[in-house]
């Protein structure tokens, strides 16, 4: 019967390899997101800033999440827009949440930033010509009358990596509602709340805007009125 130290002996270089490899990578991979957001603002941010139709973009700090990052060439994943109804601020999103929230969610701001407290958060300012308290409320029912339609055909979460992501690696297709995809995800849920809700055209298929597109609404055809001036990393301290 071999002897437990000699299975140490064995496993113990291999092993702590492999922890020092996990170290390395981890910190190569940290550096580089960090390194990649570094040229943005940052500001404190003061609830009253925030606007109907601001759109906020997560970088999650989690291990897997910085080598999916790191490999896919992206600095942020995960999508969400602001939206004010009867004074009271929220969050429209397709997400899940270890309690209570699965799904397409309109989520206290309150609660949002307290999930995603350990996330970097880029707010992107949405623009609109003219802009008034009138506009701001016929965007914010365009953005509401959409989350009501698709809330119950998207209760639950099914927007982790599957097999039906295939057509994110094909030749992009025309504009098509949602649903019409099998196992959407975050950001084509947004996507097509941003289109549906008057923001930008219906132009491109909602596969077409992977995360980076969401960054100053640079892969949308914004219509004529809007516009993203500023973005900036908030700072959560």
């Amino acid at each position: 019967m071999i002897s437990n130290t000699k299975i140490i002996k064995k496993y113990y270089k291999p092993l702590m390899l492999f922890i020092l490899t996990g170290i390395i990578t981890y910190f190569i991979l940290h550096s580089k997101v960090i390194k990649n957001i570094s040229h943005y603002d940052k500001r404190k941010l003061d609830i009253n800033d925030i606007k109907t139709g601001d759109l906020f973009l997560l970088s999650y700090t989690r291990n897997i999440h910085l080598l999916v990052n790191a490999m896919l060439g992206m600095n942020f994943t995960h999508p969400s827009i602001a939206l004010w109804e009867d004074g009271k601020l929220f969050m429209v999103e397709y997400a899940e949440y270890p309690v209570k929230y699965d799904g397409f969610l309109k989520i206290p701001f309150e609660e949002w930033i307290r999930f995603n407290k350990n996330t970097v958060i880029l707010k992107n300012s949405l623009f609109i010509k003219n802009d008034s308290i009138i506009k701001r409320e016929i965007l914010a029912n365009n953005i509401l009358n959409t989350y009501y339609n698709y809330k119950e055909k998207f209760n639950n979460f099914d927007g982790n990596f599957n097999l039906n992501m295939y057509r994110f690696f094909l030749k992009y297709g025309n504009y098509k509602s949602i649903e019409k995809y099998k196992n959407p995800t975050c950001t084509e849920i947004l996507a097509f709340l941003i289109c549906e809700s008057g923001i930008a055209k219906k132009t491109k298929s909602l596969e077409y805007y992977q995360p980076s597109k969401f960054i100053g609404f640079s892969g949308f055809d914004l219509n004529e009125e809007y516009n993203c001036k500023e973005n900036y990393i908030i700072d959560l301290k």
